[in-house]
């Protein structure tokens, strides 16, 4: 009966590749006629190989289209089983929250996993508008981290392999991750039955090895490191004019003296020497003090420098 109502149907070849319960694996649209539907009440649903070969293709985001989730979990069980770390297992609507809300929330989940989602087309209509999230009231920068999106193409692997594989590399990492033997096999040139069936031994052990590496990339890649760069040496300063250098009495002598003044003549300045003795300590006598000193320049000093905290003999002048 189910072959008369159904041998009308005319299949067609789908844009999006099917994976079909009854043979485990992808199939051909074109071959959904009424035998296939069919074999389909007749055999046993092969839901788990058919996951294994979504996740071996390379399609690791799953999606339940349903109106409760009732296999996310196996699903999720399967990808991890399959060291897929960029995995994830998402559904839409759930029991009593059928609404948009829900499913926007489900849209959400896939953005943040990496998924592109048309949020133009979602909120098309309604007004709605992209909006800078708000920053510290006393830091106003941003500090959101900038990261780019996952890669979630049909191509994309798990990361094993080198770090930067180069084109051959590539095709022969690929084929571990996916477990593809008949890829390994052609890649290697491999053609004797007996040392297919050995490399079909070792690519288990070479996946593992694989993925331990790129774990480790992973890992590395969060740490912290301590990198010490010496910094450029300073420039020069360069002077200009005549600097009053005031130095205690009887110190230019001083080796703090003589540096100072040698530093200044070094850098382009000229500096003049001004000795002040204890009589110095009255506010008119070193007003003239350093009238004189200026007389003695060319213009107008370009600095001054005091040295008078070297004057470590008492001072009898003051009173307790």
């Amino acid at each position: 009966e189910l072959l008369t109502l159904l041998g009308a149907t005319t299949p067609r070849t789908s844009a999006i590749p099917f994976y079909s319960t009854v043979s485990g694996g992808p199939v051909d649209t074109l071959g959904l006629d009424a035998a296939y539907w069919y074999e389909n009440l007749r055999r046993p649903v092969e839901f788990g190989r058919a996951v294994d070969a979504l996740i071996a293709d390379g399609h690791h985001i799953v999606v339940e289209c349903s109106t409760h989730p009732a296999l996310t979990v196996w699903l999720q069980q399967a990808v991890e089983a399959a060291g897929i770390g960029d995995g994830a297992v998402v559904g839409t609507l759930r029991r009593t929250e059928g609404g948009p809300g829900r499913f926007l929330a489900a849209l959400t989940e896939l953005h943040v996993h990496g998924v592109p989602v048309d949020w133009g087309t979602v909120f098309a209509g309604t007004g709605a508008r992209t909006r800078h999230l708000p920053t510290y009231a006393f830091q106003q920068q941003r500090y959101w981290l900038e990261a780019t999106a996952p890669d979630r193409s049909a191509t994309a692997t798990t990361g094993t392999g080198p770090a930067d594989p180069g084109p051959a590399d590539s095709g022969f990492w690929s084929a571990v991750d996916r477990g593809d033997l008949d890829a390994l096999a052609t890649t290697l040139r491999v053609e004797d039955g007996e040392l297919r069936s050995s490399l079909a031994s070792l690519v288990p052990t070479l996946a593992a090895w694989a993925r331990g590496r790129a774990d480790d990339r992973t890992a590395d890649n969060w740490r912290y490191r301590v990198a010490w760069k010496p910094l450029p040496a300073p420039e020069r300063p360069r002077l200009t004019g005549s600097w009053l250098v005031v130095a205690p009495a009887g110190n230019a002598d001083d080796p703090a003296v003589t540096f100072a003044l040698d530093s200044l003549r070094g850098h382009g300045a000229t500096p003049v020497l001004v000795e002040a003795g204890p009589d110095a300590t009255d506010r008119t006598r070193f007003a003239a003090l350093l009238r004189d000193a200026h007389d003695r320049t060319d213009g107008p000093p370009a600095g001054l420098l005091s040295l008078l905290a070297l004057a470590e003999e008492p001072h009898g002048g003051g009173s307790a």
